[in-house]
């Protein structure tokens, strides 16, 4: 799955996630820790622990601790219901018009609750 998506932003900002014309926009951090979020994030692009463990040269085991932390802590069941959860808490905002998107980049505003 990690095939179909943008490859990781050159300047490190994972506040966005892009599949083809959808976009998955943070708005909070929920409270959990940098860790816990970036594993969050990797796993809303596709990929798998094993996958998450190398890319962030940790352990399979560290990266299902913090997984399983993020998803307490947040009250995600499991991995299905991780973008509804996300969703409900208020914490991402889904768009789904890229050139929307775009002319509200233009404007200076941006693809959140407000946008509307």
């Amino acid at each position: 799955m990690a095939s179909a998506l943008t490859a990781f932003p050159e300047d490190g900002d994972f506040s966005r996630i892009w599949y083809d014309r959808l976009c998955i926009e943070f708005n909070s951090d929920g409270g959990l820790s940098p860790a816990e979020l970036r594993v969050i994030r990797l796993l809303l692009r596709g990929y798998n622990s094993g996958q998450i463990a190398a890319l962030c040269f940790r352990s399979v085991k560290t990266i299902s601790a913090q997984k399983g932390q993020a998803f307490r802590r947040l009250g995600v069941r499991n991995d299905a219901t991780l973008l509804p959860t996300l969703m409900l808490l208020g914490m991402v905002t889904l768009c789904t018009d890229l050139n929307r998107v775009h002319s509200l980049e233009e404007a200076g505003l941006e693809c959140g609750p407000e946008a509307g």
